[in-house]
């Protein structure tokens, strides 16, 4: 069995620094099989891609703290009024409430103008399926590999 998680837990915006356990997330074997490249992903590639996605305005990447260090990540990509969602637990943790926390932090749609969240998860991931549908995402369409998820924004700032 893994660490146990209290649930004493916190987001932080996530820096540099959080490349490594982010590409150590990314390959883990159970992550690779549900992602929609399955590919294990070099740390030249991830290097280039995190800190690209860490200086784009249209991204935000949040960490998930417990006590004993990083568990999770959450990530909103933004195209106008809509951010796709990833998400990722710690092998560790998984299954201990880490993921619903992420999602229900209001800190991910305090985003001015956002209106909607959408989420693709592979049909075969259950535990994905089930944590979108448990935090109010509704299915809007499916096809042979992936199941598309929708929700609206809880909050819309306006400033």
């Amino acid at each position: 069995m893994g660490l146990e998680v209290d649930l004493d837990l916190f987001l932080r915006r996530a820096s540099i620094s959080d490349e490594q356990v982010l590409l150590s997330w990314a390959n883990d074997h159970d992550v690779r099989s549900m992602a929609r490249n399955s590919d294990p992903i070099t740390p030249e590639t991830h290097s280039a891609w995190f800190t690209q996605r860490l200086a784009d305005p249209n991204c935000r990447i949040w960490i998930c703290e417990a006590p004993h260090g990083p568990v999770g990540q959450i990530r909103l990509v933004r195209s106008a009024d809509m951010a796709e969602i990833d998400i990722s637990v710690s092998s560790d943790v998984r299954g201990q409430g880490v993921a619903t926390f992420m999602l229900s932090a209001p800190v991910i749609t305090d985003w001015s103008g956002l209106r909607e969240l959408v989420a693709v998860v592979r049909r075969g991931n259950l535990g994905s399926r089930a944590l979108f549908q448990k935090a109010g995402f509704v299915i809007s369409r499916e096809d042979d590999e992936f199941v598309y998820f929708n929700k609206g924004a809880r909050r819309v700032q306006t400033r």
